[in-house]
């Protein structure tokens, strides 16, 4: 069998709706896996599961937003009732907002950290009790981000604490899930061109007088390969992650930056 396949698993996928989470979800399926795209936009989670059923996938959605963690055990009540089972999770649901230190509310802290910490670790450990009580092991795959490893130009420090968080969170779990061998592992990205990185550098145009094809190359010179990520790069590395060709793989935080950060 192919180690790169994931023909037979079934996969949830947060943040399905767009960016990141789309790219892996229609990446997933095309490798064979059964998605369950979820995401706070019901519209876009089906729109992603709609695309991918039509092209010969297998795919649901559930609407569901990750600030209401009371309705995490219904979540995976629902897929054990409809799906028998979870092998892997893609933890990419996050948000960010672009915040000077002297900016940033209480209320901003907290919603970054409840989404981007909170709801992921809630996620992984859903995830890994239905992993061990089906004893079929499984993968995880959270995305953090560079922000989290100390890069400095990031969007707030709200967001790059909650991706720290991500960080550490992915090495704990990996230890205490081994045994029942559910790997745990994280990507960092670097720049990526999705509508959040979009959204943040259009903010950049009142003020800079340049436009933001202008904003999104200065922002590019800082990647040493020369060159912005698309969300499917992203998406190949976790798809990597989640396959049988990483079984060997557990406790990792990998860059996926173009050559940014080292650590």
């Amino acid at each position: 069998m192919d180690s790169f396949s994931l023909q037979g698993k079934n996969a949830l996928v947060s943040g399905a709706a767009m960016g990141i989470g789309r790219a892996t979800a229609l990446m997933m399926a095309a490798r064979g896996a059964t998605v369950i795209a979820l995401d706070v936009d019901g519209l876009l989670a089906e729109q992603t599961a709609a695309d991918i059923r039509a092209e010969g996938g297998s795919a649901t959605s559930i609407q569901l937003d990750l600030l209401d963690t009371d309705k995490f055990a219904g979540l995976f009540t629902t897929i054990k009732s409809d799906f028998g089972g979870l092998d892997i999770l893609a933890n990419i649901a996050g948000i960010t907002r672009w915040l000077k230190m002297h900016e940033t509310k209480v209320q901003d802290w907290d919603t970054i950290l409840d989404i981007n910490a909170r709801a992921t670790f809630f996620l992984m450990q859903g995830a890994c009790a239905q992993m061990i009580e089906g004893n079929r092991g499984g993968s995880i795959v959270n995305v953090a981000s560079i922000a989290g490893k100390g890069f400095r130009n990031t969007s707030a420090a709200a967001y790059a604490s909650s991706k720290a968080a991500v960080v550490v969170m992915t090495r704990v779990a990996s230890g205490y899930v081994a045994s029942h061998n559910i790997r745990v592992n994280a990507i960092c990205p670097g720049p990526t061109k999705t509508h959040l990185l979009m959204a943040g550098l259009e903010l950049f145009t009142a003020t800079s007088g340049r436009t933001l094809d202008e904003e999104f190359d200065a922002w590019v010179t800082q990647v040493p390969l020369g060159f912005a990520a698309e969300a499917s790069d992203m998406a190949q590395s976790i798809c990597f992650l989640a396959c049988d060709a990483a079984r060997f793989i557990t406790g990792q935080s990998i860059n996926v930056d173009g050559g940014m950060v080292f650590d």
